[in-house]
């Protein structure tokens, strides 16, 4: 696989909040791919999102993320969403760190690959970053080459799968737990747990 000079990964989302599986992506994909660099950037507008009002301001969610990567020197928080008026779209993130890096890729989840030639200024994204996916046991190995053949062939897309042990988790399912009382100590960093609690978030 090629290795690019001046080149930052990104995994971005609402982290609503950060959990294991979030930090599972960004290790896994500096681990297998040897990418130093990778900025954990949250999303600013929420409103594109189901149950958007459940959506934490952007400085509680910053926060978590902040705590969550801090032991970690190739992860790095990223504003430059977080900053942005209006909507947020990849497009408009992916210029804008052209200016600084020479290469750019976006760690995705493989279920994405399904619907990224719908995404705002489809073409100019795909021609212009890497993809690197990771596949939690969601989809056949036979559907994801379709898919990213396609990609690669209607687009000029570069796209790479990132091999990782299946995570259970999700945002929806820490809010839920913390809800309902439950500890979350397996689900997210010890810090972002406390954080949760210090700040009565999510009950």
């Amino acid at each position: 696989m090629k290795k690019y000079d001046n080149s930052v990964a990104v995994l971005g989302g609402t982290f609503n909040p950060i959990h294991k599986g979030h930090l599972a992506m960004a290790i896994t994909c500096h681990k297998e791919f040897g990418i130093n660099k990778i900025l954990i950037m949250p999303s600013a507008d929420p409103s594109s999102y189901k149950d958007s009002n459940k959506v934490l301001p952007k400085e509680d969610r910053a926060a978590m993320v902040k705590l969550a990567i801090e032991d970690y020197d190739y992860l790095e928080f990223s504003d430059l969403e977080l900053k942005r008026e209006g909507r947020t779209y990849t497009a408009d993130t992916l210029s804008e760190l052209l200016k600084t890096y020479s290469h750019v890729d976006f760690i995705i989840g493989a279920d994405s690959l399904f619907y990224l030639d719908k995404w705002y200024h489809a073409d100019y994204v795909l021609k212009n970053c890497r993809f690197i996916a990771a596949n939690r046991d969601q989809h056949s190995s036979a559907d994801l080459k379709a898919r990213i053949d396609f990609l690669e062939r209607e687009f000029g897309a570069q796209i790479e799968l990132m091999h990782m042990d299946c995570i259970d988790v999700s945002s929806t399912q820490v809010r839920d737990m913390v809800h309902e009382n439950k500890d979350i100590s397996d689900l997210v960093d010890e810090k972002v747990k406390a954080y949760i609690i210090e700040k009565g978030l999510y009950i």
